[in-house]
């Protein structure tokens, strides 16, 4: 709740001033985030504050990306909605395709081309069919379920 209430005491502030220093500070506060974010989980292992780390760099990258017009302007491209729309259904598809298509492409691509080849051909047929069938899934099952997920929870809590 701290947190929010900074972010939107903050975020009037930087509406007001929007200026080139601002976005300079977003952006560095983004690379500290993103730096954060990708470090070895090893030099986290002795601390006990292993999971705040990974909360305080979350916490970075999305302050930053919301005050930093540009990159606001590009996630909201279609491509960016599109994916944000079957992101989940991608989650709970793209397992099943790595473990049963994509490795038995790559096993026979690794047969006739080396290493990076073959990662490359697996990567290029693979990631089109996971795009598909969470595509698919999303507007068959998943579209459903949360229109039902809806109706379900109106019924048990109406007010």
């Amino acid at each position: 709740i701290f947190l929010a209430e900074y972010y939107t005491i903050f975020k009037q502030k930087i509406e007001k001033n929007s200026s080139p220093l601002i976005t300079t500070l977003n952006l560095l506060l983004l690379s500290l985030g993103i730096y954060i974010a990708s470090m070895p989980d090893i030099v986290y292992k002795y601390s006990q504050n292993f999971a705040l780390v990974h909360i305080i760099s979350a916490f970075l990258i999305i302050f930053s990306i919301l005050n930093i017009n540009f990159i606001k302007e590009f996630l909201s491209k279609n491509i960016f909605q599109f994916l944000g729309k079957i992101s989940f259904s991608m989650y709970l598809t793209h397992l099943l395709i790595l473990i049963s298509l994509s490795a038995y492409l790559f096993d026979m691509f690794i047969k006739s081309n080396d290493y990076v080849q073959s990662l490359f051909l697996t990567f290029s047929i693979s990631f089109p069919i996971i795009i598909l069938v969470a595509y698919i899934y999303s507007i068959t099952i998943d579209k459903y379920s949360v229109t039902i997920a809806t109706l379900v929870s109106k019924k048990m809590f109406k007010n």
